[in-house]
């Protein structure tokens, strides 16, 4: 497990709704946690939480979960764990994942991904609701907010690294209530594309020609880190617009 190298994160582990491990755990090393598990019962659930504890650059990236059985007993051949995904909490695209304690044959596979009725083919946007009617005009990325910054902001701005704020922003109009979302990205120097926080509006009433601000600020004392960003603005889930800017 690995986070925020100059941060840290709250790992919180649940084995059938009881907390049996709540740890802190920082970005400068990778962290296995081996948690033994003695359940009589037929299904065993296991929830595992990220919490932030700090800064909104904090994340977390689990490499592995691995189940090992330690039994005299022959299991049957069926599914041997499940987990969930609909806590809202989880921040993704999984809908669930089911291991099985033998290897399945192409046809097994195949069957199962026409009956399940949670398998679902790959969905290209965050939810399922629809676009709406939005139309946009002129967006762009600042590092200050106003009229002769937005005019001659370029298509990918360079900023420098001890700026304080970052602004998106975009002239609209919506003839309808729309949830705007901008979701905001690193790209590491390998190239690994790292997600940073995502920000919300709601639009309650029809606006025209209006503009939409979203900014992301560095706390004091800090600097961005060196590289390429990006910023995705979200019409109730699907990408409508995409921004990028550095920091140098």
């Amino acid at each position: 497990m690995a986070g925020n190298r100059n941060g840290d994160w709250v790992m919180l582990l649940k084995v059938n709704g009881k907390t049996v491990k709540t740890a802190t755990v920082d970005g400068k090393r990778w962290y296995v946690y081996t948690i033994p598990v003695r359940n009589n019962r037929r299904y065993t659930t296991v929830d595992l939480f990220a919490k932030a504890n700090g800064w909104f650059f904090e994340y977390a990236f689990i490499d592995e979960i691995k189940p090992v059985f330690r039994s005299s007993i022959k299991l049957d051949r069926r599914p041997v764990a499940y987990w969930s995904f609909f806590d809202p909490d989880f921040k993704g695209m999984i809908d669930e994942v089911k291991i099985f304690n033998y290897a399945l044959s192409p046809e097994q596979v195949a069957a199962l991904y026409r009956s399940s009725s949670v398998i679902k083919k790959p969905q290209t946007t965050f939810n399922q609701k629809p676009a709406g009617i939005v139309r946009f005009g002129r967006c762009a990325v600042m590092n200050e907010l106003s009229v002769a910054a937005f005019e001659r902001a370029g298509t990918q701005p360079a900023f420098p690294v001890n700026t304080r704020s970052v602004y998106a922003v975009c002239e609209i109009s919506s003839s309808a209530k729309a949830n705007i979302d901008t979701v905001w990205y690193y790209f590491r120097p390998s190239g690994e594309k790292e997600y940073i926080i995502r920000k919300s509006i709601t639009l309650s009433r029809p606006v025209t020609k209006n503009y939409l601000k979203f900014y992301l600020e560095m706390p004091p004392n800090r600097n961005w880190p060196q590289g390429k960003y990006e910023v995705d603005i979200l019409v109730n889930g699907n990408v409508r617009k995409v921004l990028y800017f550095n920091m140098r």
